[in-house]
C-alpha cells in the first residue's frame, strides 16, 4: 500500500472518529435557532461553529497525521492484522483519542488554571489534605 493510501485511510478513519465523538454538537449546529436551548444558544454564540471547524480540518488530519509517523512503532499490530486498511483504520482512530483530544484537554485545563489564578477567583471545592471543608456552625 503506498503512503499516500496509508495516511488517507488513517485521516478518513480520524474523521469518522470525530464525528462520532462531536455529533452531539453537530446536532446543536444543524438545529433553527427557535428549536435551541438557552445554553446551546450559548455555547453557539461563543464559537460552537469555529471550534468544530477548527478541529475537524487542520487538528484531526494533522492528529492523524502525526501518529502516522510515529506507527513503525506498532509494527507488531500490523502483523497480527492481515488487513492493511484494517490497520490504518485502526490508527485513524487512535490517532483522534490520542494526540489531539489529550492535548486538547491539558491545554483547556492549563488555560483555564491560568485564567482563574490571574482573576483570583478560589476554587469551586476548596481542600484541606483532600478533604472537602465542612462549615463551622456558631452556636
Amino acid at each position: 500500500m503506498t503512503l499516500a493510501c496509508s495516511l488517507a485511510i488513517t485521516v478518513f478513519a480520524a474523521e469518522l472518529s470525530f464525528l462520532l465523538h462531536r455529533a452531539a454538537d453537530l446536532a446543536i449546529l444543524i438545529k433553527r435557532d427557535s428549536q435551541r436551548s438557552p445554553a446551546e444558544r450559548t455555547r453557539i454564540e461563543r464559537g460552537l461553529s469555529r471550534s468544530i471547524l477548527l478541529e475537524f480540518f487542520p487538528l484531526v488530519p494533522a492528529s492523524a497525521v502525526l501518529l502516522s509517523l510515529i506507527a513503525p512503532a506498532w509494527s507488531d499490530l500490523r502483523l497480527i492484522l492481515s488487513n492493511d486498511v484494517a490497520y490504518y483504520a485502526l490508527l485513524g482512530i487512535a490517532s483522534y483519542g490520542f494526540p489531539f483530544t489529550t492535548t486538547k484537554s491539558i491545554i483547556t485545563r492549563t488555560a483555564l488554571k491560568i485564567l482563574d489564578e490571574s482573576l483570583g477567583v478560589p476554587p469551586a471545592n476548596p481542600t484541606k489534605g483532600g478533604e472537602e471543608e465542612q462549615p463551622h456552625e456558631d452556636k
